[in-house]
């Protein structure tokens, strides 16, 4: 939590000497950390683009603070035309998470031939399947990841090991492997008996280059200015862009 707040600190630091996207992304991860939701859903929209990571973030934050119309509303206007699209799977969940079911299955049957099959997600595609009665497709989709299973395992026994691929690691893959399969046979009959998967958020942080007189990136030169602490006492010399 202390490093949490640390590093909020120093990202409103950043913001006073020069205000950028990466900067309120990373601030609003930091707040979301904090859990502190508020600040964070302000500060994702503060530096989102259309259909992007940070206003799938922002929406996250709508939800978890109980303003789901809001959040709906924002959401429907996602577009996969949009240059910074966050992903078919990752729209599918927030409306999963909105309890609105037929979005979120249409959305999950987009990304299903696009995206790595993990459990996490097709446990939540499963969930939204099995809502709306449509508990033969929940089946057939699990008997297809389950056939992949079979056969990454079948490949996995036959790769052969080197410097690069010990047996150790081989047979820790092998393991992950056979774990994942198992649940995939165990999910459709969890679900049905009352589990409800939930939705793993990930923030994802932001980078750039920070460089004064970066003639790559256009970046102009610094001046130094002073500003009070905010106790009053000495002073902050700071760097600005200008």
């Amino acid at each position: 939590m202390a490093t949490g707040r640390r590093c909020a600190d120093a990202l409103n630091q950043s913001l006073i000497i020069h205000p950028s996207n990466e900067a309120y992304n990373n601030l609003a991860i930091a707040k979301y950390h904090l859990g502190q939701i508020q600040e964070a859903s302000d500060f994702f929209l503060q530096c989102s683009r259309n259909s992007d990571y940070a206003i799938y973030s922002h929406v996250k934050c709508l939800i978890e603070l109980g303003r789901k119309i809001e959040a709906k509303k924002k959401l429907d206007v996602f577009s996969e035309d949009d240059d910074d699209f966050v992903g078919d799977v990752e729209v599918a969940e927030l409306y999963l998470e909105l309890g609105c079911f037929n979005e979120s299955i249409y959305w999950f049957d987009k990304g299903w031939g696009q995206y790595w099959k993990t459990p996490d997600w097709v446990s939540r595609f499963v969930y939204a399947l099995c809502k709306t009665q449509n508990e033969n497709r929940a089946r057939d989709i699990l008997n297809e990841v389950i056939q992949q299973k079979i056969e990454e395992i079948k490949e996995a026994h036959e790769d052969d090991c080197d410097e690069d691929w010990t047996e150790r690691e081989k047979e820790e893959h092998i393991k992950q492997l056979l774990d994942e399969k198992k649940e995939y046979e165990h999910m459709f009959e969890k679900i049905s008996l009352g589990f409800i998967p939930s939705m793993e958020f990930n923030t994802s942080m932001s980078s750039g280059c920070y460089l004064f007189g970066c003639k790559r990136h256009n970046h102009p030169e610094y001046q130094e200015f002073v500003e009070s602490s905010p106790s009053g006492i000495g002073a902050i010399r700071l760097c600005q862009l200008v």
